[in-house]
């Protein structure tokens, strides 16, 4: 089922500047929103836990002094929290280190940029609303909307990071009623990687381009269904959003939203598009059932992210995510 996403008009100024600080900010996401500001609407100034010589000083989540010292050196009109313990099946083995970022040290930004009156932008996941919501038919069931009663009644296969992320949720909207929680999903930056200068690690996409160097075929699961979001294009929507509650658009504040990208894929779709686009022939990618990767978390079947919310605020959709997934290989040339 095609999905359109058609610009709309902002639905409120922007300043001609806004500092953001985000927390987090050495991570995939964070790379991005220092490296996509919108124009020069935007000053990012990205943190991690510790000092930097460069960067200043560190954040740390864990420590409420550290936070009240980053805030008070960068003073920021907007905080993103893109901080988080997203190793889905390292949460199960140690659910503790799991709950000290996702749920107390987002719980302790929340208090310390409710405290200042700093609007906080929480970045969550799809993990929450799409646990477990199995439909019949996914290619063409409705998307799921942002909100979600207070009480989720997780199965008991949910996973720690599911549990964490929304109990975190929770703790940010209690300690800053004024909070925007934005849910995004499948976060990749595949082969634009390489402009993140000094970031570890992979994703979906770069591991499917090495495993396509490396096999003659790849087994990829065809029943779970999402939206592939490259994180450039989620920085974008997140900057642009940041720019809204900076210039006193209070009418976000509190606000639950879905920032992904647009339409719909399994697994399958992603990696069959990604071998494309490489040059590669797509029907290397077998489609293959859940039941044949057995993994310690569960995953979400259906996570497909609704963005009448964000549209409604006046926000720009994000692209499709072929689209986006097209620029990720453009980016890397």
């Amino acid at each position: 089922m095609a999905e359109a996403h058609a610009p709309m008009t902002p639905g409120a100024p922007i300043l001609s500047r806004c500092r953001v600080l985000v927390a987090g900010g050495f991570g995939q996401l964070g790379r991005w929103l220092a490296r996509r500001p919108v124009g020069d609407l935007v000053e990012v100034c990205n943190v991690g836990r510790k000092h930097s010589e460069i960067y200043g000083p560190g954040m740390d989540l864990s420590d409420r002094g550290s936070i009240e010292h980053a805030l008070e050196v960068f003073r920021p009109q907007v905080v993103i929290n893109a901080a988080a313990f997203t190793a889905v099946d390292a949460a199960e083995d140690d659910e503790a280190a799991a709950a000290a970022i996702n749920v107390d040290g987002s719980a302790r930004l929340a208090a310390e940029c409710a405290r200042r009156d700093i609007p906080l932008v929480h970045v969550s996941t799809d993990y929450v609303p799409g646990l477990y919501a199995p439909v019949e038919d996914p290619a063409g069931a409705p998307s799921l909307a942002a909100s979600v009663p207070e009480a989720i009644d997780f199965a008991s296969e949910a996973g720690v990071y599911a549990r964490t992320k929304w109990e975190g949720e929770l703790a940010v909207r209690r300690a800053h009623p004024g909070a925007t929680v934005v849910r995004t999903a499948w976060v990749y930056s595949g082969p634009a990687r390489s402009r993140l200068e000094g970031l570890g690690g992979g994703d979906f996409v770069t591991t499917m381009l090495r495993l396509e160097s490396e096999r003659d075929s790849v087994n990829v699961v065809d029943d779970q269904w999402g939206n592939p979001t490259f994180a450039c294009d989620l920085a974008e929507g997140l900057l642009q959003l940041a720019n809204r509650l900076a210039s006193g658009d209070r009418a976000l504040s509190g606000a639950v939203l879905n920032a992904a990208g647009g339409g719909r894929a399994t697994w399958h779709d992603l990696a069959a598009e990604a071998f494309a686009l490489a040059g590669a022939d797509r029907a290397r990618v077998l489609p293959v059932g859940t039941d044949e990767f057995p993994r310690p978390a569960a995953r979400p079947s259906f996570s497909v992210l609704g963005d009448s919310e964000w549209r409604r605020a006046g926000l720009m959709p994000l692209p499709h995510w072929r689209d986006g997934l097209r620029r990720a290989f453009t980016m890397a040339r």
